[in-house]
């Protein structure tokens, strides 16, 4: 690497917060992406009458990884304590929030409504935190909701289930899991409801997540070409490669980029850091050894190469536009 290429930033210290804030959100944004694709094959799975213990372990994960992401709202670092997750062009909604109330009673309350009457969780998800913290929980209303499973281990639990939008025969709905499992879309089941409840000392923090539509597994990860979603403009992709995941956060200037490339990684490393540079791009010195950093006056880049199987690598970039 020549001095020229790996010459400071013009704001190293704006480069070294940003970069830092992008790599905590983004790639919280990544994990959750990957557990949520557990949870998913796993429910699929509980559909087709296998693993059921996998699924319990892979909605639990997914709880965990929500739980490490909401902790970016304390820094700012995202909008709102309800925000819209975009993960290969499928969305997410998530909100977050803290309450008096014991895990026990949180969980309680949001399995009968996945139980008994599904149709108000939604309004209670998008106002989570008055949901909780008035002088009484909403009363429940609608109509039944459908495979509803809840597991909780000590301080922490989930609550899951799906809203059909009304009421369903068993074998319609053995039809709509059916597919569900053939097309990928979770959708043709209902709309995704989810809660998870961790206990911190004297409060019980929480977060849910939703979807309402379509739903797309097939689609987020494609065997072939690239997963849905854009490259960061302005960032050149690594050569030869094919995107695997997009995935950001409205309403933030932070995108993470994964592609997979095939070859030796440190020929992958060279081109992928000797083409950055040729975009205007300049290493720094990156936050907390996380990876290498490049910025300019407008974009700020974490990259990383991780070996994905022998003779593939991946290459992610956490990217924040400055302007």
């Amino acid at each position: 690497m020549t001095a020229t290429a790996r010459r400071r930033s013009p704001h190293p210290f704006r480069t070294s917060i940003a970069v830092a804030r992008a790599r905590r959100t983004l790639f919280g944004a990544l994990r959750v992406a990957v557990a949520a694709g557990a949870m998913v094959a796993a429910f699929f799975c509980v559909g087709a009458r296998v693993v059921y213990g996998h699924a319990r372990d892979g909605a639990m994960h997914f709880g965990d990884e929500l739980l490490r992401l909401a902790e970016t709202r304390a820094t700012g670092d995202l909008p709102d304590d309800a925000y819209r997750l975009r993960i290969n062009e499928q969305s997410v909604q998530i909100a977050n929030t803290a309450t008096k109330r014991p895990v026990t009673a949180v969980l309680d309350h949001f399995e009968a409504a996945c139980r008994e009457q599904v149709g108000g969780i939604e309004d209670e998800m998008k106002g989570l935190d008055a949901a909780l913290n008035g002088d009484a929980l909403p009363p429940l209303r609608g109509d039944p909701g459908a495979l509803a499973v809840r597991d909780q281990r000590g301080d922490r639990g989930f609550v899951v289930c799906f809203d059909p939008g009304g009421p369903i025969a068993h074998g319609d709905l053995v039809d709509r899991v059916r597919r569900a499992v053939r097309t990928g879309d979770l959708g043709a089941i209902g709309g995704l409801r989810y809660v998870t409840a961790h206990g911190e000392g004297d409060a019980t923090r929480v977060v849910a997540a939703w979807t309402d539509g379509a739903f797309d597994v097939h689609a987020m990860f494609p065997a072939a070409g690239d997963a849905p979603g854009r490259d960061f403009p302005g960032v050149p992709r690594p050569r030869g490669s094919r995107r695997i995941l997009t995935a950001f956060a409205e309403k933030t200037s932070y995108a993470v980029d994964v592609y997979e490339v095939a070859g030796d990684a440190d020929a992958i490393r060279r081109s992928t850091f000797d083409d950055l540079s040729r975009a205007g791009l300049h290493q720094v010195d990156a936050p907390d050894g996380s990876g290498v950093a490049f910025a300019s006056d407008a974009i700020d880049v974490l990259v990383a190469l991780t070996p994905i199987r022998e003779g593939v690598v991946g290459v992610s970039y956490v990217a924040s536009s400055m302007r």
